[in-house]
């Protein structure tokens, strides 16, 4: 699942030997995908009104469904942009 997700990412970002993706098994059976890029790349993951992200996320719970799993998608908040 991390693979899809990290495609995703480094398709749309310009920094794409930056991205991270690590996959955390919840106890619950469910999955979190946690994402960190490049800072300067951020704004283009979450994309104009949150839609890039959204996308991901849709995406990325589509597969996990077909796969009869349940995921969530983060951002990694440690690298976000400092205004």
């Amino acid at each position: 699942m991390d693979n899809f997700v990290r495609f995703l990412i480094e398709s749309i970002v310009n920094h794409p030997e930056n991205v991270e993706i690590r996959e955390d098994n919840n106890p619950d059976g469910s999955i979190t995908i946690w994402i960190k890029s490049n800072p300067e790349d951020i704004p283009l993951v979450i994309g104009k009104g949150g839609k890039n992200i959204r996308a991901i996320r849709n995406l990325a719970r589509l597969k996990a469904s077909i796969m009869g799993k349940n995921i969530r998608v983060q951002l990694e908040e440690d690298n976000m942009p400092q205004s």
